[in-house]
C-alpha cells in the first residue's frame, strides 16, 4: 500500500470528556478508499520535570498517587504546560519557582526526554516528557513551597534531598525509574553517569 492510499482526512468528531489536564475526542476519518473509522484521541498539553541536584544529592518529594493506589510516592518536581505560549523552559522555570521556591535561573536550557508512565490528580499520562537539570552549587539549598496550590500543598507528604546511596537504598518505587540515566544524561561532567 503507497503511502497515497494511506492518506486520510477529518471529517468530524465530538469532544467526550473535557478536563484540567486530558481531553478525550471521538473523530471520525476518511481514508483514499471511502473507508471511514472513528479513533479516540486523548489530548494532554504537556508537562516538564525538573531535576534538581546539588553536585550529591537530588531533591525528592513524596506525595499520594491516586491513579496508581501509591499513597506514599517519590518523584522529582514536575508540573504542566498550562499557560498560553508558554515554552517548556519557562514552564520548568516557573513550576521551578513555585514548587520550590528555588531559583528558576538554576534550570539549564538542554533537556532530554523521558518516557512516562506517571499519575496525577486522578488522571494516568504515557509518554514522553522533556527534564530540565536544575544544579545548585550549595549543599542542599532550603525550599519553600509557598508557590504551590492548595491541591499541592494538601497532598505533599515530604521531601528531602538525597544521595545516590540513599537513592539506591529505596524500598519505594521511584518515578521515574530510569531517573539516574536522566541525571547522568542531563549532567554527564556531574558524578551521577550510572
Amino acid at each position: 500500500m503507497s503511502a497515497e492510499d494511506r492518506r486520510f482526512e477529518r471529517i468530524g468528531g465530538r469532544m467526550v470528556y473535557e478536563g484540567k489536564i486530558v481531553t478525550l475526542a471521538i473523530d471520525r476519518f476518511r481514508f483514499a478508499d471511502g473507508e471511514e473509522v472513528e479513533r479516540e484521541i486523548v489530548r494532554h498539553q504537556g508537562a516538564v520535570a525538573m531535576v534538581c541536584h546539588d553536585e550529591t544529592d537530588l531533591y525528592l518529594v513524596r506525595q499520594p498517587r491516586e491513579a496508581v493506589g501509591d499513597p506514599d510516592f517519590l518523584e522529582i518536581p514536575a508540573g504542566r504546560l498550562d499557560r498560553e505560549g508558554e515554552s517548556p523552559l519557562d514552564a520548568a522555570r516557573r513550576e521551578l519557582a513555585e514548587e520550590t521556591g528555588l531559583d528558576p535561573d538554576a534550570i539549564v536550557d538542554r533537556p532530554v526526554r523521558v518516557a512516562r508512565d506517571v499519575a496525577w490528580n486522578g488522571k494516568r499520562y504515557v509518554g514522553t516528557e522533556p527534564f530540565f537539570l536544575a544544579r545548585f552549587d550549595v549543599d542542599a539549598p532550603a525550599l519553600r513551597a509557598d508557590g504551590l496550590m492548595e491541591d499541592e500543598r494538601h497532598n505533599l507528604a515530604g521531601h528531602a534531598w538525597l544521595s545516590r546511596t540513599e537513592i539506591a537504598a529505596l524500598n519505594d518505587p521511584l518515578e521515574p525509574p530510569e531517573l539516574l540515566a536522566a541525571v547522568a544524561q542531563l549532567d554527564p561532567a556531574g558524578g551521577w553517569t550510572t
